[in-house]
């Protein structure tokens, strides 16, 4: 069965690391397998934000801004339109 921890729990693991330097005794004193703990290491390497309350992925970050930054392409697009058919009813 898989176990869950959650982000708290996680970067305390982190500060343990931090603190003293050894995966593998920080692996035994919170009873996690070593590989779980180098997952964390490795993302908390990559972006140490990865285990703060409300992180969010760059990449989901950038999927959203894309998303937005289409739909205000459409909307200016859909304004020249009108602008120019406005004008040209004059």
């Amino acid at each position: 069965m898989k176990t869950y921890y959650n982000t708290t729990y996680k970067r305390r693991a982190i500060e343990l690391i931090k603190q003293f330097k050894s995966p593998t005794f920080v692996a035994q004193s919170l009873g996690i397998p070593k590989k779980t703990l180098e997952k964390w290491i490795t993302k908390y390497k990559n972006d140490e934000a990865v285990f703060l309350e409300g992180y969010v992925p760059d990449s989901i970050k950038i999927r959203e801004l894309e998303i937005e930054n289409k739909k205000l392409l459409n909307t200016i697009d859909m304004l020249k339109k009108a602008l120019a058919f406005s004008l040209c009813k004059k």
